[in-house]
């Protein structure tokens, strides 16, 4: 009984690590996805919240790819709302703000 119960009990602990590490990836991309969004429309608060009310972050930008290196978060989306579509590439550091500091927008392009 006790051998079943500490394999249960290691299975669960596996299983909480597995799933945090999940959320942390999911939380990175949506805010890559947000960070894509505002360089696309130049951080004009009244189009990014027309856009979140109307058809939501998650459709509206597709996230290519996110890597991250070093101090850096690498990202790679595009932006379709409409008629309106922007291909994005930024670089950002690792938990700092996201100003124009702490960012390098290597791609802004109509797709």
């Amino acid at each position: 009984m006790k051998k079943i119960i500490l394999v249960v009990f290691i299975v669960l602990i596996g299983l909480y690590f597995f799933s945090k590490r999940n959320l942390d990836v999911s939380a990175q991309n949506v805010s890559a996805k947000n960070k894509v969004l505002a360089i696309a429309f130049d951080h004009d608060l009244g189009k990014i919240r027309e856009l979140r009310d109307s058809i939501g972050v998650q459709q509206a930008v597709t996230l290519n790819s996110l890597i991250e290196d070093g101090g850096y978060y690498y990202a790679n989306g595009t932006v379709l709302y409409g008629d309106f579509c922007r291909d994005i590439k930024v670089k950002w550091k690792k938990n700092a703000l996201f100003t124009p500091d702490n960012r390098e927008v290597t791609l802004n392009k109509s797709c």
